[in-house]
């Protein structure tokens, strides 16, 4: 604990000015820093020398800096198409949805006409893997491969709008 408590009282100052090099916001910038200080200190992860603790903090600031601007890129993307057009949450809503629908319907297309043809009798008809691979003279194991990989065209195609896990 006091070599983190030295460590952190002696390079915070630095770390934060590094921080803000990237987000130009000092409070974002702080709470960067203390979110990957505070990684560190609850991995407990050892370093072979200070040096190399600095370098590795600044990586992870760095990268959570990025992560950060692109977020807020995102969010003012959003604030400059609701200053071009007024818009209330119900038509935005419907962009989204429109936007949603369209990417699964191209994913949809693009599958290989037997896997499109399971995906579409098991998800959108809502029959059973049983019911569907008695109709069509194949194992169930046969469809969950299908739907399995639908599922994964579908991901794909719809990723700007599922989180990562």
């Amino acid at each position: 604990m006091d070599d983190f408590d030295s460590f952190y009282k002696k390079h915070i100052p630095e770390l934060v000015k590094y921080a803000a090099s990237f987000v130009s916001n000092e409070a974002a910038a702080n709470d960067i820093v203390l979110e990957q200080l505070n990684k560190v200190w609850e991995k407990k992860l050892s370093f072979e020398s200070e040096a190399h603790a600095v370098n590795f903090v600044k990586v992870m600031i760095k990268n959570k800096a990025l992560n950060y601007l692109r977020d807020v890129d995102s969010k003012m993307k959003i604030c400059e198409i609701d200053d071009s057009f007024p818009m209330d949450s119900e038509s935005f809503a419907h962009i989204l949805s429109s936007d949603i629908t369209a990417r699964l319907e191209k994913a949809i297309a693009s599958l290989p006409e037997k896997t499109r043809t399971i995906f579409m009798l098991c998800k959108i008809e809502k029959r059973s893997h049983q019911n569907v691979a008695n109709s069509m003279g194949l194992t169930v194991k046969s469809i969950e491969y299908h739907i399995s990989s639908a599922m994964s065209c579908v991901k794909e195609a719809l990723h700007d709008y599922i989180e990562d896990r």
